[in-house]
């Protein structure tokens, strides 16, 4: 029996765990939404585990606002990734399409980083716990992020006193802060990476929507 050419491992489904999270953006005021977790004295980016059935990009919007309780949806932008686009699939039905990052416009639902955690050997027997624990049961844990946007109670874009917030979860405060304070603010290094991320994607995209 042939062995794979890469370095691969199986995980069955008691073994992992999904979280969506979402960076949160006031484009009009050049904020960004982070959670201050009282207890800990910790400032975070939003994200919770998926549910049986939901998709990534509804669970990072649902946890979002579960969270923060701010309403929002996903945000269109221009970034690169290497899933190929329905056009592409389209066209090329039956041929190879390549395997490299190329630019897509105007997208929304598709996670922008994905952050892959070891959570060591089971305690208790289960994945379980909130995603702020870390989780009970052990194995790895897999974070789709993507990019929001706040909206207004009719659905438009929100901005300043105009956004409706709604309570969220009373562990957590909520602070809008500007780009750079906000990557000062965040507690954990990986974060500050996911967020340096998310603002080099929004900036770039309101570069490219200037220059057409």
């Amino acid at each position: 029996m042939a062995a794979s050419n890469y370095t691969q491992t199986n995980h069955p489904s008691p073994t992992f765990v999904e979280s969506a999270g979402g960076i949160l953006f006031n484009p009009t005021t050049r904020e960004i939404c982070l959670l201050h977790h009282r207890a800990r004295a910790q400032h975070l980016l939003p994200k919770g585990r998926r549910n049986v059935g939901e998709s990534r990009a509804r669970a990072a919007v649902r946890e979002v606002q579960e969270e923060t309780g701010v309403p929002c949806r996903l945000m269109r932008v221009d970034m690169r990734s290497r899933a190929p686009s329905v056009e592409e699939d389209e066209v090329g039905r039956g041929e190879y399409v390549g395997d490299v990052a190329r630019w897509h416009e105007g997208v929304a639902g598709e996670p922008f980083s994905m952050t892959w955690r070891e959570l060591g050997d089971a305690v208790g027997g289960g994945v379980g716990g909130g995603d702020g624990a870390g989780g009970e049961g052990g194995g790895v844990k897999l974070i789709w992020w993507f990019v929001l946007e706040v909206v207004e109670e009719g659905g438009g874009r929100g901005g300043g006193d105009d956004v409706v917030s709604h309570m969220g979860e009373e562990q957590f405060g909520v602070e809008w802060v500007g780009y750079e304070a906000a990557a000062e603010k965040l507690t954990f290094l990986q974060d500050r990476e996911i967020l340096a991320m998310a603002v080099e994607i929004v900036e770039e995209t309101q570069k490219r929507r200037r220059r057409g």
